[in-house]
């Protein structure tokens, strides 16, 4: 069984199926079936498939490995509602049942979910100890750190940008506005950019990934139907906006009328300051 790439480059426009095909030089093998290239993000990879029964032919030893030999991977399917913690425990003394003379080695096969496989794919002594979710979490981390960090810088020019909006915030607080309603205002501030943001981003990342997956020659996608895609990426506009929004409306919000108008200067170029008259403040 061939994919259609290699069976292209072996046979051309030609129907494979049927011909012969000569593996190693020794022996003559026939196309059977031709199946589509495999997704590129596809942890098993492979350009033909072989019967079992050939490479008994080649190998005729491996007839009579017994129990103990560990040549290849073996996919099974379980039945619904099978307990894969169940079916471990009953694996455990399985091949020193079938050879008691193996009972001196380690021998406790085990099932592990093909859906974690690309992930986690790292074992020793029959233990998971991690995989290629290590480098995810360290890229995870990384970016956590630059969003952080980009919150930080935020937080900052909001603040260096407080004395344009002391005057905002000392005429509403004047005219009886509540320091909640200043907060609110900031803070919503804060998630509209966040949300912009992140649609800014959307916009580069099409516009980059095609040339990404050209450069790498890689295949990445955005699965813009998953529900998790979409709750998980809100929610960290909402955290960053929030993170990011917290200190300029508490630090903008608790500026004190009196003092931040104090000085303000009128058109005329007169400066009013604050001075009770008759219960009068001008």
């Amino acid at each position: 069984m061939l994919t259609a790439s290699i069976a292209k480059k072996l046979f051309g426009n030609e129907n494979p199926v049927g011909q012969p095909i000569r593996w190693d030089n020794q022996r003559d093998l026939k196309v059977t079936a031709v199946i589509e290239d495999l997704p590129k993000n596809q942890s098993l990879q492979f350009e033909a498939l072989q019967p079992w029964s050939f490479y008994e032919q080649i190998d005729p030893d491996s007839k009579d490995s017994g129990w103990g030999s560990i040549e290849c991977f073996t996919i099974v399917q379980l039945k619904e509602n099978s307990s894969l913690t169940a079916i471990n425990a009953s694996l455990k003394n399985f091949i020193t049942g079938k050879e008691p003379e193996l009972k001196s080695y380690i021998y406790e096969p085990f099932l592990f979910p093909i859906s974690k496989s690309h992930l986690y794919d790292e074992f020793e002594n029959g233990k998971l100890v991690g995989g290629k979710i290590d480098q995810v979490k360290l890229f995870a981390f990384l970016g956590i750190c630059v969003l952080f960090i980009a919150c930080i810088n935020y937080m900052n020019l909001s603040t260096a940008r407080s004395e344009k909006r002391a005057r905002e915030v000392g005429v509403r607080k004047a005219l009886g506005s509540p320091r909640s309603a200043l907060m609110w205002q900031f803070m919503l501030e804060s998630l509209l950019l966040s949300f912009l943001a992140m649609f800014v981003a959307f916009a580069l990342l099409e516009l980059a990934i095609p040339y990404f997956n050209n450069l790498l020659d890689i295949i990445i996608k955005i699965d813009y139907s998953s529900y998790l895609f979409w709750t998980v990426l809100v929610g960290l506009a909402l955290v960053t906006g929030l993170l990011a929004g917290s200190y300029p409306s508490f630090y903008l919000s608790s500026f004190i009328p009196i003092k931040v108008l104090k000085g303000f200067k009128g058109l005329c170029g007169y400066t009013f300051h604050q001075k009770s008259i008759g219960g009068f403040a001008i």
